[in-house]
Order: C-alpha cells, then sequence, then structure tokens
C-alpha cells in the first residue's frame, strides 16, 4: 500500500507545497489513477502522462542524490548546485503538464482535442 502511495501518488514537488495535500491532490491523482488503468484515457494520451511521470520520478530521485551529495561534500558544492538547479528547473518545467493531466476537467478538454487533431 505504501509503494502503491508513493509510485502513483506523491509528486516530486509536494515537499514544497504548504498545503493540505489530502484536500488538494488525494482525490484527483487517484481519479487520474484509476482512469489511466481503466482505459478511459485514450492511449496516446495515457502514454504521455506516463512518459511524464516517469521521467518526473527519475529527476527526483537524481534531485535527491544531488541534495546529499551538496551537504556532505562541501568542496564540490558548486559541480553539484549547477546540476541540482538544472534538474529543479527540469522538474518545474514537468509540473504543469502533469497538474493538468490531473484535472479532470482540463484532462477531458486536452483528450478532446487531441482526438480533433488526430482525427479532425
Amino acid at each position: 500500500m505504501l509503494r502503491f502511495f508513493y509510485l502513483y501518488l506523491v509528486r516530486p514537488w509536494d515537499e514544497d507545497e504548504e498545503s493540505d495535500w489530502v484536500s488538494s491532490h488525494l482525490e484527483s491523482r487517484l481519479r487520474l489513477y484509476y482512469d489511466l488503468k481503466s482505459g478511459s484515457i485514450p492511449r496516446a494520451c495515457a502514454e504521455h502522462i506516463h512518459s511524464l511521470l516517469t521521467q518526473a520520478r527519475s529527476l527526483a530521485n537524481k534531485r535527491d542524490f544531488l541534495r546529499k551529495k551538496i551537504t556532505r561534500d562541501c568542496l564540490e558544492e558548486d559541480l553539484y548546485m549547477d546540476t541540482f538547479t538544472k534538474i529543479y528547473c527540469e522538474l518545474l518545467e514537468l509540473q504543469p503538464h502533469i497538474d493538468m493531466a490531473e484535472d479532470p476537467l482540463l484532462r477531458d478538454f486536452l483528450v478532446k482535442k487531441l482526438d480533433q487533431y488526430e482525427f479532425g
């Protein structure tokens, strides 16, 4: 159960927020998960969302590794800080795309636009 929570519901930027996580994110993220699993999101869109989530987790793992290195290795801090900053910015770029996928209204709109683009 804990693995499910961290794999599918928690996002790398959640630790930076000060809002009530449950009321802000739980329902929309569970709905996204179930929509992806049930196939109610078209395959191409679902693959894109999975790709974004995988990228975010990968970047977060790199960020966490560098965060530990920065605190331990003060002499090489500048080298690590440059990479850390790049990763942090990449995460910031991914966040709005994933947030849009989590919002059911925006997701439905985007899926309809994607269908119109592909078949229109």
